[in-house]
């Protein structure tokens, strides 16, 4: 009787050390997720402001670790448009650590790691480490096809093929950009997702002195742009 009482006891502080117990798609619920995923979608491009005092709330409302260095994670986004590098770093070691040290991972905890790999991808690329940082673009890949989160992958492939860009890669910048748009027309993801692609692949273009092609992408980047903004204008949104 006295070993099983022990057994339950480990298993439910095992529990307590993991994922709060929770099923995974409680997490898509979660006031405190669904805060924290408007924050990194949304709040930290077009109210930069708001975002730390939004993330604090988050923090507050998390009902488990997950939650919390979800938040984190995002919090490191944050610490990036002020270019506080060290401090970035800081949080994202702090989410990967925690993330990894779990016996199983789930969607959110995919995610997680998705961002803080592409964050920490983004400050080495900045720090002149371009190997390093297609590693680590080439890891937010894997952890956001794993957590199904597809539409996340448009961006990550888009920065991937800068990288390859600095290192002289034209092929592979350009199988980077064109997997992005087609990632983008296969989920039918909204026409703003396509214009970092359409600017990246002008530019690949123009590299190779290809006006011509370099122009189409140009003139459909410049097609969406008017179409986006008559739809701000008319709906107050970006459509």
């Amino acid at each position: 009787m006295k070993s099983i009482i022990y057994l339950l006891c480990a298993c439910w502080i095992a529990c307590l050390l993991s994922t709060g117990c929770k099923h995974s798609t409680d997490y898509e619920k979660s006031p405190s997720v669904q805060l924290t995923t408007l924050i990194q979608d949304s709040i930290i491009r077009y109210k930069p402001q708001e975002a730390e005092m939004l993330l604090a709330k988050a923090k507050q409302q998390a009902q488990d670790s997950t939650e919390y260095y979800y938040a984190e994670a995002v919090h490191s986004s944050l610490l990036m448009t002020r270019q506080q590098e060290d401090s970035a770093f800081y949080y994202i070691n702090r989410c990967e650590k925690f993330c990894l040290s779990l016996p199983k991972l789930l969607p959110i905890h995919y995610l997680t790691l998705g961002i803080a790999e592409n964050n920490k991808a983004s400050l080495l690329e900045n720090s002149n480490h371009p190997l390093s940082a297609k590693t680590a673009y080439e890891k937010a890949i894997q952890y956001y096809q794993r957590g199904n989160m597809h539409k996340r992958l448009p961006n990550v492939y888009n920065n991937l093929g800068y990288v390859y860009y600095t290192l002289n890669d034209l092929p592979m910048q350009a199988y980077c950009y064109k997997k992005a748009l087609f990632i983008c027309d296969s989920l039918s993801l909204p026409q703003i997702y396509r214009d970092n692609s359409y600017f990246m692949l002008a530019f690949y273009y123009v590299q190779l002195k290809n006006y011509p092609q370099a122009h189409y992408y140009l003139n459909k980047l410049i097609r969406s742009i008017r179409k986006l903004m008559t739809c701000r204008y008319i709906t107050g949104i970006f459509c």
